[in-house]
């Protein structure tokens, strides 16, 4: 519980957060996601997406609290930038895939 709070609060350093959590745990979630959404497991897919947001939303404030409380570099906006274009890019992934399973 308390590396959660540090994720979402800054205190964990920028290469944790942003190769640790934010590319790994997209890597891993989203081959949970992919692997659900190709054998038909919706229950599953819809869990993974769901923990894929939690994730992405407790990343983008780890780095926000960091640029806020600390300066704001280079390394820190192309970050929060990368991580705001995988979710992005999750969502439409998420609307597409969704309309493929339960399409009609």
């Amino acid at each position: 519980m308390q590396t959660i709070k540090d994720l979402a609060t800054g205190r964990l350093g920028l290469a944790q957060t942003f190769w640790g959590y934010g590319v790994c745990g997209n890597f891993i979630l989203g081959m949970i996601a992919t692997s659900a959404l190709s054998n038909q497991f919706a229950t599953c897919f819809i869990i993974a997406l769901i923990v894929k947001f939690i994730l992405f939303v407790l990343v983008l404030s780890g780095i926000t609290l960091m640029m806020r409380n600390g300066k704001i570099t280079l390394w820190r906006v192309l970050a929060f930038a990368v991580i705001l274009l995988q979710v992005i890019f999750g969502l439409a992934m998420a609307v597409i895939a969704w309309q493929t399973l339960f399409s009609f």
